[in-house]
């Protein structure tokens, strides 16, 4: 090889090494600045997103959200960005559509006690809302918050005619969630709150059940625990609620609790206890093989 062919090597060597540095200068460059700012931009905003499958009609809760680091550039206008709310501003407020886990929160999504559709929208589909009086003796004294379930039970007499009219305890509809007490829908800190009424979620023929009930006589809630709820799963992860029942009615009658509830009116008024007719005394008279009773008149 002669010295001229030496020299062109030796170039051809040299350029192909810039070349390789340059072009790894590049592509590092490359990769390095677009990672820089994406790293940057997910802290740069966060936004709210369902922490689990939200079913429409849902009344939040604290832990049913959390926030999301997100693309500043994705953010659209109708999410609720950190800063303009918070967690407990969105609590007691019922989502109008089935939401999934990390899915982001919108503003047109959410409705407010006090806003319009806040009731139409906590039902379930094809569930109806019914209001009825309570007290601190019928409401378990304030103890019975807003989500929880009860049983319904209707205490009234059964008249008799002649006998004495019966008391009677019926539970007739059973697993009924509290949709409110008064106007409110979430607990106030857990504090237990006497309300004058309870609005309940019940299919349409409960509906008339309960209007009759509260017609025939004292109308009590009945608190079930929390393990009785009966939700269910659905195939997306939501919370299924479970349907009240009213199909194994059950009932307690006054002679249960006291003997003499079944004993007719005494003639003579005043509600006292008809007693069983005197016997009169006997005797037993015998002749050899012959026996004889006869009545001595004496009681």
């Amino acid at each position: 090889m002669n010295v001229r062919s030496l020299i062109l090597v030796i170039a051809a060597l040299l350029i192909a090494v810039v070349t390789a540095f340059m072009a790894r200068s590049l592509m590092s460059g490359r990769d390095t600045g677009p990672a820089q700012a994406v790293a940057k931009v997910a802290t740069d905003q966060k936004i709210l997103v369902a922490a689990r499958p939200l079913p429409a009609g849902r009344i939040l809760q604290a832990d049913d959200l959390k926030w999301q680091p997100w693309p500043e550039d994705a953010v659209h206008e109708a999410y609720v960005p950190e800063g303009a709310s918070s967690v407990s501003d969105m609590t007691g407020k019922v989502v109008r559509s089935a939401f999934l886990a990390g899915q982001p929160l919108t503003k047109d999504a959410v409705v407010g006690p006090q806003d319009r559709g806040f009731m139409a929208a906590v039902l379930t589909p094809g569930m109806r809302a019914i209001t009825v009086s309570i007290s601190s003796t019928s409401g378990v004294a304030g103890f019975v918050f807003p989500g929880d379930r009860v049983d319904l039970v209707v205490t009234h007499q059964v008249e008799r005619g002649e006998a004495r009219a019966l008391q009677v305890s019926e539970t007739v509809i059973r697993n009924v969630r509290i949709l409110a007490i008064d106007q409110a829908v979430a607990s106030e800190a857990g504090q237990a709150k006497v309300g004058s009424t309870a609005t309940l979620e019940v299919t349409p023929k409960q509906v008339e059940k309960i209007n009759v009930m509260q017609q025939l006589g004292g109308l009590s809630l009945s608190l079930r625990p929390l393990a009785e709820r009966g939700d269910t799963i659905g195939e997306n992860g939501e919370i299924v609620a479970a349907m009240p029942v009213d199909t194994t009615p059950t009932y307690t009658t006054a002679s249960e609790v006291t003997r003499f509830a079944n004993a007719a009116r005494s003639s003579g008024g005043g509600g006292s206890v008809r007693t069983s007719a005197p016997r009169s005394q006997v005797v037993v008279v015998v002749r050899g093989n012959e026996a004889s009773v006869a009545q001595t008149g004496a009681q």
